[in-house]
């Protein structure tokens, strides 16, 4: 989906095998901004992304919504879930497994308004962190279950990093168990 998708709904996808499950961009294109997307169903295994998005900063886009979001046996450097520049993103009801050499499971760039609520990530190997948010306050984390310890113990359950000039603020943390 790109270049100015509005109001559109995406539901039931399987992808094995290939790059992103989906992928939401906009070409470095302006005034088509991507606006009120959502995403249920998807269920990846063996891909690099099951939720991508790489829109560029300043375009507007807003309005992400990810719901029942699942993959296993993720390529080596994987991204399973990977957000940027978009304001208002939920994504809820996540279930990330079995990934040897995953990069890092959920990269949230440059988004306000954001909420990840019932995330389950196990049975990783994370090079980095399981979930990284960076550049913007405004952040809900909510009942995330992280149990990433298949060749080496986690060093990094979440990471939280403001890039932006400013003052950190919004970070609400309930019932995360890594």
């Amino acid at each position: 989906m790109s270049d100015g998708t509005e109001n559109i709904s995406v539901e039931d996808v399987y992808s094995d095998g290939g790059l992103y499950g989906i992928d939401v961009q906009d070409h470095h294109r302006k005034g088509q901004s991507n606006m009120e997307v959502r995403l249920s169903n998807i269920f990846v295994r063996a891909c690099k992304n099951a939720v991508r998005t790489a829109n560029t900063a300043g375009m507007g886009h807003r309005g992400l919504t990810l719901r029942n979001i699942a993959g296993t046996d993720w390529r080596e450097g994987a991204i399973p879930i990977q957000v940027s520049n978009t304001r208002n993103v939920l994504i809820d009801d996540v279930r990330i497994r079995a990934g040897d050499a995953v990069d890092t499971a959920l990269v949230i760039k440059n988004c306000g308004n954001v909420t990840i609520r019932s995330a389950t990530f196990e049975a990783l190997s994370v090079l980095r962190e399981t979930i990284r948010i960076e550049g913007w306050s405004e952040v809900r984390l909510r009942d995330i279950y992280i149990d990433t310890a298949v060749r080496e113990p986690i060093q990094v359950a979440v990471r939280y990093r403001l890039q932006l000039p400013g003052v950190f603020h919004h970070l609400r943390v309930e019932g995360i168990t890594a």
